[in-house]
């Protein structure tokens, strides 16, 4: 009560503490163990480093390679750039405005749609924030649709959210 309240959030919380007896006490750090345990646990045993595996690269490769329409662009935009403005080949891959590009035909837009959709750390997010995130890295015709198509199909959206 002897300090200066000067910030609205303190002024409310002043108010909120008025009514009650308290008394409030400083306890040095080495003491105060409940209010900052995990700052000081200094258990080093597990020592990591992860390193990215590109799978769904090889993957795209592979199909790439398969496919007679991607081998085709690929060739064409490879033999004159100009025709083909947007496009770019880098390690045999087609990139399309610097973003992956993936052909209409792949399996690898449902792989696609279910990371960037229904994984863990998607978190089955919307239409417009899994369209957000796909199309940052990745491109293919008509991708706007088939976002909508996929998220409409998704049984647990349907299930557990309601319509707005």
């Amino acid at each position: 009560m002897t300090q200066v309240i000067q910030t609205p959030e303190r002024q409310y919380y002043l108010a909120k503490l008025l009514g009650f007896h308290y008394k409030i006490v400083y306890k040095p750090g080495g003491q105060n163990r409940v209010a900052d345990a995990l700052s000081r646990v200094q258990d080093n045993s597990m020592l990591a480093i992860t390193v990215p595996h590109w799978e769904f690269l090889n993957k795209l490769e592979e199909v790439l390679q398969s496919d007679p329409v991607m081998i085709k662009l690929i060739q064409e935009v490879q033999q004159d750039p100009s025709k083909h403005p947007h496009f770019q080949v880098r390690r045999k891959l087609l990139f399309f405005d610097n973003k992956l590009f993936i052909p209409n035909s792949s399996n690898l837009k449902t792989v696609l749609l279910e990371e960037f959709h229904a994984s863990t750390i998607a978190g089955h997010s919307g239409i417009t924030k899994t369209y957000g995130r796909l199309k940052e890295n990745v491109y293919w015709v008509g991708m706007k649709r088939d976002v909508i198509d996929f998220i409409n199909a998704c049984l647990t959206c349907q299930q557990t959210k309601n319509s707005t």
